[in-house]
């Protein structure tokens, strides 16, 4: 009759793998960490996140305009 064969499988921790991803990435992706870095500066520097903030937080009545208008559109 076969036997078995024992499989040992080394337990896997994901969250420690993720951890060490995190960890190499700024030294395999330095270029483009650096470049998005400076995107983002630009974007705060010109207030694009305040703005994006303020429709965000504004979501309801912008679309509700919008709706309106479409409809009005749809009238004429």
């Amino acid at each position: 009759m076969a036997q078995a064969i024992p499989l040992n499988v080394p337990a896997r921790d994901p969250r420690a793998e993720l951890q060490v991803r995190l960890e190499n990435a700024p030294l395999q992706h330095a270029a483009a960490l650096l470049s998005a870095y400076e995107v983002l500066q630009g974007l705060h520097d010109r207030g694009v996140f305040e703005l994006l903030r303020g429709a965000f937080g504004s979501s309801d009545k912008v679309l509700s305009i919008l709706w309106m208008r479409r409809k009005r559109r749809k009238r004429s």
